[in-house]
């Protein structure tokens, strides 16, 4: 826990519907005053955040976003390293039916396997 005593929770795949309402219940009060961090595959993608921006406005300030990569175990660690709790929504998803159920199947279970 860091030395303002809030624990440290990190939502994963933020940019995704349920990571995005996980974000919105803690950012609106019910995260019992954590101090919030995200992960999305790239913080440096502005398109892929403009709706997040737009919906939680000035709020968004009050997190912290780190890049994380479900098929990059390491990325994972470096996002998690030092929180409290991990909140863990991400799980790849497609437009269009995947060539190989693999490219679905196993970046959704290597990374709720990382999480635990």
């Amino acid at each position: 826990v860091e030395s303002s005593n809030k624990p440290v929770v990190v939502i994963t795949g933020v940019t995704g519907f349920l990571g995005s309402q996980v974000l919105n219940e803690f950012l609106n009060g019910e995260g019992l005053g954590s101090k919030n961090q995200a992960t999305v595959r790239d913080k440096t993608n502005l398109a892929k955040l403009k709706p997040l921006q737009d919906f939680f406005g000035e709020k968004l300030s009050e997190v912290e976003f780190f890049n994380a990569d479900l098929n990059d175990a390491q990325s994972l660690e470096n996002a998690i390293k030092g929180s409290d709790f991990v909140i863990h929504t991400a799980s790849p998803v497609g437009l269009s039916n995947p060539r190989n159920h693999d490219d679905m199947i196993k970046p959704a279970v290597n990374g709720v396997t990382f999480a635990i």
